[in-house]
């Protein structure tokens, strides 16, 4: 490695005390290892082998355990029991390591709350927190690997410690925010001083707002935890059950109006913003594409914080990019074609071989099995944009690639099912693409995006 003029790694006893900010030793910024670091198979520990992100919640390095849910749960191990029959049990060891190359035995089951299929990570799990000083906020990447000696599938961990230093044990934020001036606002509106009078430069949260977003018939906003916390600063929002599971927001616009809107826990991870977005929604003309910011502010008396909620039109951000101009799209200049199946549509990923990879991209990489990650922006029929990945992964020995991130914002968007034929069309370079589909037992061309076309074929 020194031969390259690379910086060598760091010692043996430095390994995994990475500072606050900095990639602790084999994560994203040094996937790659040295052949002399222990471990098996650690050698060629990379991208493609790594299967499951996971940003840990305050109750999981408390030792509790870590709390999957059944997509997280399949992504990790690549069992479909882990998605099958809801009622089924499933327990299963799994053998990991960590970046000291301590062996930890783990035990992966299902914990199911109601109708909700969760899974439950625990056994070793409290070693592995208190040996590599775990905090909340802390990313762990598990990558999924070949033992070589005993055939068996084995886990490397390795962890990025918590970029944002307002993570706090005792649930007080270290983020200063000043006092607001008195209210614009009129008292029979809002009590005196909660109404937002302060110009801030930066946002606390900032959204850009999908279909379902602002569905005329159910709008609510959808986030998920770490957005929550980054919202409230409430720190019981990261676990997975958070306790109380609903809390009332004072959320004002630029006029002053005031909206109460509540957020709620809906599943593991994720959260929703309903009760008076909708008029939000609607006072505001608000569509996909729109990007909405909010500011918290502290009230004179210490209680809840209100929140300023500002909006962009897409028109006028940089994030909303019209597609190319596709109007020369036809059959005959698609690049693929898919039948999506249950597994495409509940495992939030589309797969493909290197074969239909290649058509899509025209990357000779793909055919050689190099890996590769390519960032593709994806466009559906009405120019909203959705950020993707293009992704290299190796499956039961096979080579194959996904396109995930987005695709299941795509996915559920658009209510595609299995059976539906999507048509991925390559619009510029190896980046951007359009995305048109076709609804099961409907023929070509019925049903595009947007259209409709299964509820006109459901009610015909």
């Amino acid at each position: 490695m020194a031969d390259r003029g690379e910086a060598p790694g760091p010692s043996s006893q430095d390994k995994g005390k990475a500072k606050l900010g900095e990639p602790s030793y084999f994560t994203s910024a040094h996937v790659q290892s040295d052949r002399n670091e222990p471990g098996p198979d650690s050698g060629s520990l990379a991208r493609e082998d790594m299967c499951l992100l996971i940003a840990l919640t305050s109750q999981e390095v408390d030792g509790s355990g870590l709390h999957l849910g059944a997509d997280e749960a399949f992504l990790l191990t690549n069992r479909a029991e882990t998605v099958g029959n809801p009622s089924g049990r499933f327990s299963e060891d799994l053998d990991m390591t960590d970046v000291f190359d301590n062996r930890y035995r783990m035990k992966l089951s299902n914990h199911n709350t109601g109708s909700l299929r969760q899974f439950l990570l625990n056994r070793d799990w409290s070693r592995f927190v208190y040996m590599n000083k775990l905090k909340a906020g802390d990313e762990l990447w598990f990558f999924r690997l070949l033992d070589p000696v005993s055939k068996n599938t084995c886990y490397a961990l390795r962890h990025f410690k918590n970029l944002n230093s307002h993570f706090s044990d005792d649930n007080q934020s270290t983020r200063s925010l000043p006092c607001p001036e008195p209210s614009r606002a009129s008292p029979s509106v809002a009590p005196a001083d909660v109404a937002p009078s302060i110009e801030r430069l930066h946002p606390d949260l900032s959204k850009t707002l999908t279909s379902q977003d602002v569905d005329p018939t159910n709008p609510k906003l959808y986030i998920d935890a770490s957005e929550a916390y980054t919202l409230t600063d409430s720190v019981e929002l990261l676990k997975p059950n958070p306790n109380p599971s609903q809390m009332m927001l004072s959320v004002f616009d630029e006029v002053d109006r005031p909206y109460h809107m509540q957020l709620s826990h809906l599943s593991i991870r994720r959260f929703t913003i309903s009760a008076d977005w909708g008029r939000f929604v609607r006072d505001h003309k608000l569509k996909a594409g729109d990007q909405v910011l909010f500011y918290r502010y502290p009230t004179s008396d210490g209680l809840d914080p209100y929140y300023e909620l500002k909006f962009v039109s897409k028109k006028e951000t940089e994030i909303y990019q019209p597609s190319p101009d596709s109007r020369g799209i036809t059959d005959t200049s698609c690049n693929l074609t898919k039948t999506l199946f249950a597994h495409h549509e509940n495992m939030f990923r589309l797969y493909f071989d290197a074969t239909e990879a290649w058509h899509l991209t025209h990357n000779d990489r793909v055919l050689r099995h190099w890996p590769i990650m390519k960032n593709l922006l994806v466009y559906d029929e009405s120019d909203m944009p959705y950020d993707m990945m293009l992704m290299h992964m190796k499956r039961d020995g096979e080579v194959s690639y996904t396109l995930g991130s987005g695709w299941h914002r795509f996915v559920s968007s658009h209510g595609l099912k299995a059976g539906d034929k999507v048509n991925i069309y390559r619009i510029q370079g190896e980046t951007k693409y359009k995305v048109r589909y076709t609804r099961a037992g409907l023929p070509s061309g019925v049903g595009p995006s947007g259209s409709g076309g299964r509820k006109e074929a459901e009610q015909g």
